[in-house]
């Protein structure tokens, strides 16, 4: 199965004060903590979506083997990133099997953790998610059939309306390390 990554960092971070994107933990931003987890993963091709901020963001991004997408839209939330990767991959003349997504704001994702819902995902199951916290959600990964969704997403909450709606086709794969997600700056904790 081919599958391409798709790194979502066009937030404005705005209950952090400040871009989460350039948050550093244990010596690197968290884009960087999650574009190295795509490309370390078994995912063909990393994309990155910009938005908020993107032309500070981008000189961090500069040499590594990644598809930056641009935004104007990041204002509308996570739904309009989702939509745009999903319709600039599936426009492609060589789309993948499915797409994974995932945000940069949860510093304990790692190639490994993608690895795994990339395993899970080589069967029928058309959408794999994590499983934390008792809920399913980012990463995320859909099968093709679910790309006209995807590309007619909107509204803040990204693709979760999809994991809810198609509950049934939805396999958890645990991933702990997912919950912990930096939002405030109470979650930074002592980082």
């Amino acid at each position: 199965m081919i599958c391409d990554a798709v790194v979502l960092a066009a937030g404005s971070s705005s209950r952090l004060g400040s871009p989460k994107q350039l948050v550093r933990i244990g010596g690197k931003t968290l884009l960087a903590r999650a574009v190295e987890a795509a490309l370390g993963s078994g995912c063909r091709h990393t994309w990155v979506v910009l938005g908020s901020g993107g032309e500070e963001l981008e000189p961090g991004l500069a040499g590594l083997p990644v598809r930056i997408l641009d935004n104007p839209q990041w204002h509308e939330g996570m739904g309009s990133s989702v939509r745009l990767a999903a319709q600039r991959i599936a426009d492609r003349s060589d789309p993948p099997d499915a797409i994974l997504f995932l945000t940069c704001d949860q510093p304990g994702v790692t190639s490994e953790s993608l690895d795994r819902l990339l395993r899970a995902a080589s069967g029928p199951p058309s959408i794999v998610a994590a499983s934390y916290a008792g809920t399913v959600g980012v990463p995320a990964l859909f099968k093709r059939a679910h790309y006209p969704e995807l590309a007619r997403l909107s509204g803040a909450r990204g693709a979760k309306p999809l994991l809810q709606k198609h509950a049934d086709q939805v396999v958890g794969v645990r991933l702990p390390e997912a919950e912990a997600d930096v939002d405030t700056p109470d979650d930074l904790g002592s980082g």
